[in-house]
């Protein structure tokens, strides 16, 4: 399954890079508006691309228990360690979420695919992972014209997969 998703997000890398090639104003708006800045060009928004698509091309899986301290001191789906170019540990939440109702559910593709893209992000050196659990993610968003709300969002791994994830669906 996480070959699969991985496969899908890399497919999806490829549509934001296509939308990015396109040289459309509305998505340049788009980018300029959710990294928070005017002055974003398509440029650095491809160069990020590439990194993180190839990246997640080299990435490899590891799974961990619930008993790992990492998954579950901070409800975390996923982690790098520091240093690491290739190795995504994998946790249980990854793969399933306990919802409102206060039942599990498997959680959607797009979801798991954000994440794999954050972790690659990190593993192509944009951001440095975090483990202490002081890292900022954007929070859940209703529409792709949210700001999220981190500081330097172009060079913060959870933001550039959400916008990634945007900008395929313009294309």
């Amino acid at each position: 399954m996480l070959e699969l998703v991985k496969q899908h997000a890399s497919r999806m890398l490829g549509g934001a890079l296509l939308a990015v090639d396109a040289g459309d104003e509305n998505i340049l708006r788009l980018i300029q508006t959710m990294m928070g800045r005017e002055d974003v060009r398509f440029s650095e928004v491809r160069a990020k691309i590439i990194l993180v698509r190839d990246a997640l091309d080299k990435m490899k899986f590891q799974g961990v228990t619930c008993a790992d301290k990492t998954c579950n001191d901070h409800n975390t789906l996923a982690f790098v360690c520091p240093g690491e170019t290739e190795l995504v540990h994998i946790c249980d939440n990854f793969f399933e979420s306990y919802d409102k109702n206060k039942s599990w559910k498997m959680r959607n593709a797009s979801a798991m695919e954000i994440t794999l893209e954050h972790e690659a992000g990190h593993l192509a050196g944009i951001q440095s992972p975090l483990i202490s659990g002081d890292e900022f993610y954007c929070s859940a968003r209703d529409s792709c014209y949210d700001y999220c709300a981190v500081p330097d969002p172009m060079n913060n791994v959870d933001a550039l997969a959400y916008l990634f994830q945007c900008i395929s669906h313009q294309f």
